[in-house]
């Protein structure tokens, strides 16, 4: 997504950039992309690339923000110290990874639920994790037969269990098998 940011505060000034999904609160799992960066003069032009952002972006309406924090955005320029924080957003349409924003969200929980719950030596429970996660593909695992990779397409995670203990050993994200 490209920005065009005209300011008449003394630049330059670093401000954070991003294209974040519109209505969410602030319990909810971040979606959208935000990066630094320098505004060098009056008029800047500059990319947010959303392909860098941690999940495909869901396709739905978005709010492109730009923002000005005084404690950081002015430290390395003294001519910009007294300029007030500020910030500009105008709401765009993104046709995104295709996923509907629920779907999106809906992974994201699932996720956060991993993260929080899952960690060495969880009983595996194929049954709960397909529940919780989706279906799964089984990967070829690096170090077969001792341990198994279960890939969870729908959140993006693999589950590597022991075999022959029926326990989690680590959860990954993306395809892993090691």
């Amino acid at each position: 997504m490209e920005f065009v940011v005209k300011t008449d505060a003394p630049t330059p000034i670093r401000v954070a950039a991003g294209v974040d999904l519109a209505g969410q609160d602030d319990t909810d799992t971040y979606i959208g992309h935000s990066e630094f960066v320098t505004l060098t003069g009056p008029s800047t032009t500059f990319t947010i690339d959303t392909g860098k952002a941690d999940q495909p972006i869901p396709s739905g309406s978005y709010e492109a923000e730009v923002t000005f924090y005084q404690r950081w955005g002015a430290k390395d320029n003294p001519a910009a110290a007294d300029v007030e924080d500020m910030a500009a957003a105008t709401v765009i349409e993104l046709r995104g990874s295709g996923q509907t924003r629920e779907t999106a969200e809906e992974a994201n929980v699932a996720r956060r639920w991993v993260v929080e719950n899952v960690v060495s030596r969880t009983p595996w429970d194929e049954d709960d994790f397909v529940r919780r996660l989706g279906p799964y593909e089984k990967l070829e695992a690096f170090r077969r037969p001792v341990i198994e990779a279960y890939f969870f397409p729908r959140v993006d995670m693999t589950i590597l269990v022991y075999s022959q203990r029926d326990e989690v050993m680590i959860w990954r994200m993306g395809r892993a098998t090691n």
